[in-house]
């Protein structure tokens, strides 16, 4: 299945793709604007997204996660830095470097995306006001 639904991803990439998720399912891949390669599929109930160079190399994967299943002290940091601000989605992030969780924020047409290591770290931060 995994062949009928590569839509043109190099060989480099699908290859590592497989490697590393063997039981992957509903493989879907696209080419983002900034030439990574974009994977959505699914393992077992969960929906993940992982993004690889097109020479294969991995860069992160993605899972969407209740915001009930944070850990206590991402939701107690969050709590203390963003207050007045809703979780908004929540995803499980693991890249080469770091596990965390990635955070989207809201507050009126404020959002704020985050992304904390483990630990409790900001790994990354963007923010953007709606128009």
């Amino acid at each position: 299945t995994m062949n009928a639904c590569a839509q043109n991803a190099p060989k480099e990439v699908t290859d590592a793709f497989s490697k590393k998720y063997a039981s992957a399912k509903d493989v879907k891949w696209e080419m983002e604007d900034d030439g990574i390669w974009e994977v959505e599929f699914h393992i077992n109930s969960g929906e993940f997204s992982a993004e690889y160079t097109s020479s294969g190399e991995w860069i992160q994967t993605e899972n969407e996660i209740k915001v009930a299943a944070l850990p206590e002290n991402i939701k107690k940091l969050i709590k203390a830095d963003f207050s007045g601000f809703e979780i908004e989605e929540a995803e499980q992030v693991e890249t080469p470097h770091y596990k965390g969780f990635e955070v989207e924020l809201e507050k009126g047409d404020h959002k704020i995306e985050v992304v904390y290591d483990e630990a409790g770290k900001i790994m990354k931060k963007t923010s953007k006001t709606e128009e």
